[in-house]
């Protein structure tokens, strides 16, 4: 049973992939890896969780501190990439970070008008 691209199906959680008679750990062996549905990539373990789950909380942590939100962006670009169980998480992330670099831009720009 494979997918539409050819690759065995994940879960909807992510955790485990058909392998044609069995579901299978998509984490390796030795905690390392983790199978993301055509390769095995290396699992990075972040302050909050995952690049998705760090992503998101860079945007609400950018409210009080702008620097967040461009470090929010990369996290969520890197849980597109490398995690497609949680596609629309990183998609959310990317939208809410990408959202506070404009109105932080805007809300300076905006001061600095009023000032001239």
């Amino acid at each position: 049973m494979l997918s539409p691209q050819g690759t065995p199906p994940l879960s909807g959680d992510g955790n485990w992939y058909w392998d044609g008679t069995k579901w299978v750990s998509t984490l390796s062996p030795d905690g390392k890896h983790r199978w993301t549905g055509t390769t095995w990539a290396p699992v990075r373990k972040m302050f909050l969780g995952d690049y998705a789950n760090q992503s998101i909380a860079s945007a609400i942590i950018g409210i009080l501190c702008a620097l967040f939100f461009p470090f929010g962006i990369y996290a969520g670009y890197k849980a597109y990439q490398e995690l497609p169980h949680k596609r629309t998480q990183a998609i959310v992330g990317l939208i809410l970070n990408t959202a506070g670099v404009g109105l932080w831009i805007f809300g300076l720009m905006s001061r600095f008008l009023a000032q001239s």
